[in-house]
């Protein structure tokens, strides 16, 4: 239990931390713009349109911690897949139930990372659509992020390396998940006589290449060796 809340504490300090700066400069630009009276929709809107990037960057760091401290590649992933996956469905499920609130208008001022506009549509679509479509588009995309825990392992002895490696690797889920989305994936499942539509081709390729990851991570990658701890 210890392990678990370790890994907790520092996915929920760097989540928050990236969510309550961006949230700070919104409500500072909205509070200079139109005084306090819709300052609570900045806070809701800007709070939803960063959980997809909060989530990425504090599931990252918490890698590290499970290398640290955990010696199951089972547990660790079980763990970093519970971490993401709950905030994702919890933000869907508050997207669904207050749609005005999520306008996405401060997911523009993140715009520079490549795909993300792309990725909120998506979060904003499988919000309203069904519930089956909400869990399945959170869950693969949590799957997706959980899978880059084996590369923070892949140079053995040279863990400074994996570490340089996670901000590009950061970059490269939420642009990679947008490719995903794009037509010429849509139109593969289309080709091949399946009409899956957008969200649910790019969480069938989000599983398939989670799980190719995962192969490179038992193959290539070395265990996780941390301590042994009770509870």
């Amino acid at each position: 239990m210890k392990k678990v809340l370790a890994v907790m504490a520092r996915f929920c300090t760097v989540s928050l931390v990236f969510e309550l700066v961006h949230v700070f400069s919104l409500v500072m630009a909205a509070s200079m713009q139109q005084g306090t009276t819709l300052l609570l929709d900045v806070i809701i809107d800007g709070a939803l349109s960063t959980i997809l990037l909060a989530v990425t960057a504090g599931i990252f760091a918490a890698f590290f911690t499970l290398n640290r401290l955990y010696s199951s590649r089972a547990a660790g992933y079980l763990t970093a897949f519970l971490l993401a996956a709950i905030p994702l469905g919890t933000g869907a499920v508050g997207i669904r139930l207050m749609p005005e609130l999520y306008q996405q208008s401060a997911s523009l001022d993140l715009g520079f990372f490549p795909g993300f506009l792309a990725l909120t549509g998506w979060y904003a679509e499988i919000s309203r659509g069904s519930w089956t479509m909400l869990a399945l588009g959170t869950a693969s995309f949590a799957l997706f992020l959980t899978s880059f825990w084996g590369l923070t392992r892949l140079f053995g002895k040279r863990p400074l390396t994996g570490a340089l490696l996670m901000p590009a690797c950061f970059v490269f889920a939420i642009y990679a998940y947008s490719v995903f989305l794009s037509g010429p994936v849509d139109a593969i499942f289309s080709f091949i006589g399946l009409s899956l539509g957008k969200p649910l081709a790019a969480a069938v390729i989000a599983a398939l290449a989670s799980c190719a990851i995962f192969m490179a991570d038992m193959i290539l990658a070395k265990p996780p060796d941390g301590r042994r701890q009770n509870g």
